[in-house]
This record gives C-alpha cells, sequence and structure tokens, in this order.
C-alpha cells in the first residue's frame, strides 16, 4: 500500500527534527542515539522482509529460498510507490502513459480503481489467457501469479497490458534516447544506463534494467541483427520486443501462447520473425 502525503510528510519532518537534535546534544549522546535508532531500523527491515518471504513460501511453497529472494526484489516497487506516495499504475499511467500519449496501455489491478479512465473499453480489446480451475480463462487479468496473488495486477514485474501501435512509440522513444514527437520522457543517461549491463555483474547474466541484452536466452533476437547493440524483453504469455540500435529498428510481436493452457512455444517463431525483418533491410 502506498504511503499517504501525510506519512511521507510526516517522515520528513521526524528526519529534520532529529538531524536538529543531534547537533545541539553532546557527540557521545548523539552517537548512542545513532546507533539505537540504526539498531531499530535493521531489526524493522530484517522483520518485515522475513514476514515478506514467508508470505512468498505460503503462496508458493514449492518455491526455492533463492527463487523466494527473487521474488521479494520484486516488490523493490514499493520504493516508487513510498517515495512518490502513489500507487505504481497510477504513477506510470500518468507519467509514461499518458505523457507518451499511449491510447491502448494501462494496468487492470485488481483491488482498486483503474488508473485509466477507459480501461473498461480497453479491457474488452484483451485476448484471453489461461483457463482457471474454474473452468473459465483470465481476461483483462495479469496471467503471472506473482503480479497477480501478491500484488493485485499492480506489480512491477508484470500486468501492463498494450497492443503494437502504442509499443511502437514506446520502442521510438527509446530508440530516440528518451523523447517522441519533441516530448522528453527520460533522459538520454537514463536510457543508456537501461541498455548497459551492470560492470559488476557476471556478464555470463547479460541483463541490464529490464532488458535482456546478452543472456543465454537473447538467442530469440535472430541471428542478423546487431550483436552488441541490440536489446530485448519478453513476456511470459507470448510477447517480445527487439530493438536494433545500430539499424534503428524495433521488433514487436504481440504472439500469444498460454490460450486455453499454458503449453505453448513461440521461442522459435520470434527468432525467425527477427531474421526476417532483419533480412528485409537494404539500407
Amino acid at each position: 500500500m502506498a504511503k499517504s502525503a501525510f506519512s511521507v510528510n510526516l517522515e520528513y519532518f521526524l528526519l529534520r527534527f532529529f538531524c536538529a537534535l543531534v547537533n545541539v546534544i553532546p557527540y557521545a549522546l548523539a552517537m548512542a542515539l545513532a546507533r539505537g535508532v540504526g539498531w531499530i531500523g535493521f531489526h524493522v527491515v530484517r522483520f518485515n522482509r522475513a514476514r515478506t518471504l514467508e508470505r512468498i513460501r505460503s503462496v508458493f511453497p514449492e518455491k526455492s529460498p533463492r527463487e523466494c529472494r527473487v521474488i521479494a526484489v520484486r516488490s523493490l516497487q514499493n520504493v516508487l510507490q513510498n517515495v512518490t506516495g502513489e500507487r505504481l499504475c497510477d504513477y506510470a499511467q500518468e507519467n509514461i502513459f499518458d505523457a507518451l500519449a499511449l491510447t491502448h496501455t494501462c494496468y487492470f489491478p485488481l483491488d482498486g480503481k483503474p488508473s485509466c479512465g477507459h480501461a473498461g473499453l480497453l479491457a474488452e480489446c484483451c485476448a484471453p489467457t489461461e483457463v482457471q480451475e474454474d473452468g473459465l480463462p483470465l481476461v483483462a487479468a495479469v496471467h503471472d501469479p506473482i503480479a497477480r496473488v501478491l500484488n493485485s495486477g499492480n506489480s512491477g514485474n508484470a500486468g501492463v497490458f498494450s497492443n503494437a501501435e502504442d509499443l511502437c512509440r514506446i520502442a521510438a522513444c527509446l530508440l530516440n534516447g528518451g523523447a517522441v514527437d519533441g516530448k522528453r520522457i527520460l533522459s538520454p543517461a537514463t536510457v543508456r544506463m537501461m541498455f548497459t549491463v551492470p560492470e559488476e555483474n557476471d556478464p555470463a547474466v547479460g541483463r541490464a534494467l529490464g532488458w535482456d541484452c546478452s543472456s543465454s536466452h537473447s538467442g530469440l533476437k535472430g541471428d542478423l541483427l546487431s550483436r552488441d547493440n541490440s536489446f530485448m524483453h519478453t513476456g511470459y504469455t507470448g510477447p517480445s520486443i527487439v530493438m536494433d540500435l545500430d539499424n534503428d529498428l524495433a521488433v514487436i510481436i504481440l504472439a500469444h501462447r498460454v490460450h486455453p493452457t499454458d503449453k505453448g512455444s513461440v521461442g522459435r517463431l520470434r527468432a525467425r520473425i527477427a531474421n526476417i525483418v532483419a533480412g528485409a533491410i537494404t539500407e
């Protein structure tokens, strides 16, 4: 749950109060106070982390501890929500989707009001995904169980619905260094960071911020696009986007592999389409 403006302001006031306090009390007392606050903060964070992991294990008992930690990392969206005081879906709608003039892109949160004013109409455009135990498929509800069960559709790892036209605008913005139609959404430095594998990471991982640069799964980019300057992102249900900065090119595929069951495969299809598109480039 996002913090209210009141709670954020209260935290700021308390922080300023303690900063002023340590400037007027003796040094030894200030250090003791700092150690006490640090001890409390450490144990509160540790408690919340343990509680989060226990909640994840209760929902996904078959997951290993390492997999649970990976799931927990996805809750980093809470950093954004705590700083802004907004739900991720609301912040993304206002600052990304609306700013880019996207007309068919939104979240469908399951436990609150949609951020998009015409979400009802967009829901009618959504393809059904996997059939559930009640015999009905998911429609306008995120397929990923982590996003659906833990985050009620408002999640940092999944849950954005879109169409090909809107994805083209997103790709154009990124290929243009963060701006489209004269409107800047991201700085060029931010875009470069998104496409750069951190130096401290194992090069074999090959992943940047949300983008696969050179991992063992990057073969889905095909054989003909730039090896060093192309990036991809895939969706579990079948969609994918590949961007080649050298050729100023984006390949967007809205494939669907999980209806009626989660047994379809589109990996080879993605690579073949990427090759067909790259092979059609004549200049």
